[in-house]
């Protein structure tokens, strides 16, 4: 239970832009731009969508990782896509 709103803590993450809303040549940059303005705003990580039809998402974060300094890159994993033994 939390006694006053001072205790609130609240971790904001945006969005990664998918692949297929973006110009092919422009994607890199523009990932590179979203994830420096959202770690600028203070949001703890970013959400970077899983579909087989995206960008491979391992990829993408690779690049958030390397152009940032602390923002989070959350992979949205997909069941349906996953491997069974």
């Amino acid at each position: 239970m939390v006694d006053t709103i001072s205790e609130v803590q609240l971790e904001v993450f945006c969005t990664c832009p998918q692949s297929s809303m973006v110009l092919r040549e422009k994607y890199v940059d523009e990932v590179i731009a979203v994830a420096r303005w959202s770690e600028e705003c203070g949001c703890k990580g970013i959400l970077v969508y899983t579909d087989n039809s995206l960008l491979d998402p391992w990829l993408v974060s690779q690049v958030i990782l390397q152009n940032t300094k602390k923002l989070c890159p959350l992979v949205a994993v997909q069941p349906a896509y996953m491997h069974r033994s």
